[in-house]
């Protein structure tokens, strides 16, 4: 990733963080609604994390690996948002003009964050999904943990730990960026076409992505699975993932 991509990404997760949700139901499709240049800091907030592009899931966890732990039960988080959709990296750039950080900067560094924004929605992903995951826990040992583990994972290895599944069967990994600005995340980018054929092509319902992560130290095995629904993935007339 571009060093003015991270500075985006820094500011606008950092800022996702200290938001408090509205009920989801009530702020159904605002993307169908309202311009870019209106969407509030909910809205955006509500795109990062539920919405047809992203979504906070709690992974599953097998029964008697919990046992395991003791009285106190981990939850283990994972938020997950597939950076290839446009409407995605729009809540991101204009999730930067909420956070009161910038404007401590001079104009000069003002304009070219913004700047930078806008280059940010522009980017090309024909040839790939990119799908951006940051993961934790509640328990400080598990949280712990769990960082070390996925921070420690390479290529060859999460793509087994972290598929894409689609109508025409699983899609293998092409690239991972590990942890970066601070946070605990991964950036999975998968091709989008396999064997010459679109991950998705018209009569097609969903894919999803699978996490599927072993037991390990003071963690349980334990899987999460987003469902994309390419009807809900429309935005502004065309198929966005």
């Amino acid at each position: 990733m571009e060093p003015t991509k991270r500075r985006i990404v820094a500011i606008t997760m950092a800022a996702s963080l200290v938001i408090v949700m509205l009920a989801a139901a009530a702020r159904a499709q605002f993307w169908a609604q309202k311009e870019k240049e209106e969407w509030s800091q909910m809205d955006c907030q509500q795109m990062l994390r539920n919405s047809p592009w992203s979504a906070q899931v709690l992974s599953v966890m097998d029964p008697n690996e919990i046992s395991l732990v003791g009285a106190a039960r981990p939850r283990i988080t994972y938020v997950v948002q597939l950076w290839s959709a446009k409407p995605v990296r729009m809540a991101m750039a204009r999730n930067v003009h909420f956070d009161p950080r910038i404007l401590a900067m001079s104009q000069e560094q003002r304009e070219q964050m913004l700047a930078d924004a806008r280059g940010f929605i522009d980017e090309n992903y024909d040839d790939a999904i990119v799908v951006h995951v940051v993961y934790g826990a509640n328990l400080p040992g598990t949280h712990k943990d769990l960082l070390f583990f996925w921070g420690s994972q390479k290529p060859e290895t999460i793509k087994d730990l972290v598929t894409l599944a689609g109508p025409r069967g699983r899609i293998v990994l092409k690239e991972v960026t590990g942890k970066f600005s601070g946070r605990d995340e991964m950036e999975i980018t998968f091709p989008r076409r396999v064997n010459g054929k679109a991950l998705l092509e018209p009569g097609d319902e969903s894919f999803r992505l699978e996490i599927a992560c072993p037991r390990f130290k003071n963690v349980p095995a334990h899987r999460a699975t987003v469902e994309f629904s390419a009807a809900k993935m429309m935005f502004g007339g065309k198929l966005e993932y």
